[in-house]
């Protein structure tokens, strides 16, 4: 064997050796890494419930293959706002604790302080931990601390998870205005308009009305009024108050 052949034979053998060297500290870090809540496949759930001290009960539906909010009432949901809900069950967990080595009435699991179920998995919140803003959570024999980034999505209104795309869910034909139909560009930039913000709907709201013919030969009829340079809007199917932007409100050509 010449000299070249085993200067060659030594070069590859220190590669292989650096390379498993890399693949061993990858595999080291790996494991060293912080594990998620919980293991799973969003793709696959169907529904979510989401509880708390003194707010709403939600239910979220998928249906079709898009997503809706059925409890504490019927909207089109925002896949954005639902996406980031299911994703608090990868959370990794920073600290973990064998079971019945804590008290759930001193960490704020008995009862529990808010509840996630995804589908047949529950995952159940506790009192939060200063100073990283770390909080309990227990996912069935799993306990233990993560960070803190979804207290807003536990406790937020119903109004946070409803698409603010005014007509999302349904698929309309025809429309008019105060007894005029609306032209076909104009049911356009309606099809395409999104709120700025929704809200909890008031009591009462007086407005004029809009009738919009959907492709499964209903009516959707719905209520509009000006606050300020704002433009709410009430479909009678949605028990929620949709706020379009001044912008908009001049894209659409709707005067006072």
């Amino acid at each position: 064997m010449t000299r070249e052949t085993w200067r060659t034979w030594i070069l590859v053998g220190v590669v292989a050796v650096l390379g498993a060297g890399a693949i061993a500290e990858q595999a080291r870090e790996r494991r060293r890494a912080p594990k998620p809540l919980l293991r799973l496949d969003l793709s696959q759930v169907h529904e979510i419930e989401r509880t708390c001290a003194g707010c709403d009960r939600l239910v979220l539906l998928k249906r079709q293959g898009a997503w809706e909010l059925t409890q504490p009432y019927y909207a089109p949901a925002d896949a954005r706002k639902v996406a980031e809900l299911g994703a608090i069950a990868s959370a990794p967990v920073r600290q973990r604790f064998a079971p019945g080595t804590r008290d759930p009435a001193a960490i704020g699991l008995a009862p529990p302080s808010a509840t996630l179920k995804l589908g047949t998995r529950t995952l159940e919140f506790g009192a939060a931990v200063p100073p990283h803003q770390d909080r309990y959570v227990r996912a069935g024999e799993v306990l233990g601390l993560v960070q803190d980034r979804f207290s807003a999505m536990l406790s937020g209104p119903p109004e946070g998870f409803v698409d603010p795309r005014f007509l999302a869910g349904v698929t309309v034909v025809s429309g008019s205005m105060l007894g005029q139909p609306i032209g076909a560009d104009a049911l356009e930039r309606w099809r395409e308009v999104a709120a700025v913000r929704v809200e909890r709907l008031p009591p009462t709201f007086p407005g004029h009305t809009i009738e919009f013919g959907l492709a499964n030969g209903k009516t959707l009829v719905v209520q509009f009024d000006f606050h300020g340079d704002e433009l709410a809007l009430f479909r009678r199917d949605v028990r929620a108050l949709y706020v379009l932007g001044a912008a908009d409100v001049a894209t659409l050509g709707i005067g006072r």
